[in-house]
């Protein structure tokens, strides 16, 4: 299977470790919601491996942290170029590579949202990710 990167979407809330809409992360750890959850989709690109997963997603939890002694993550600073410069931004270099993609929870699942249907394969990243 080949899959290619289409879309980065965020799922964001309170945090609260009850089961409300406003939980924000859509995965838990020890059911712990999170305020941010981004979601990294890829679309399978080969046809005849369609029925076995339609997209892979990876999924990023992150927690604030708004210490004075905390200057900032890897991912602020992605961030902050993100939302301030109109010129291309190496995602690979910036975001990705700060991530350990060999230790996360790997599952069958489908979409969050109707009609739940499609079968993805999720990579949930473990490390929770500070930013400001």
């Amino acid at each position: 299977m080949t899959f290619t990167p289409k879309q980065i979407h965020f799922h964001m809330g309170s945090g609260k470790t009850n089961s409300t809409a406003d939980d924000g992360s859509e995965h838990t750890f020890s059911n712990k919601y999170y305020p941010l959850e981004m979601h990294i989709v890829h679309m399978n690109t080969i046809d005849t491996d369609a029925d076995k997963f339609i997209a892979a997603v990876v999924g990023i939890l992150f927690e604030v942290n708004n210490t004075t002694e905390f200057k900032g993550s890897f991912a602020d600073k992605f961030f902050e170029k993100l939302l301030t410069t109109n010129k291309d931004i190496d995602f690979q270099a910036g975001f990705i590579d700060h991530l350990n993609m060999i230790d996360r929870y790997v599952y069958t699942g489908s979409l969050t949202t109707p009609p739940y249907t499609e079968n993805l394969l999720w990579n949930v990243i473990p490390r929770v990710i500070p930013i400001k």
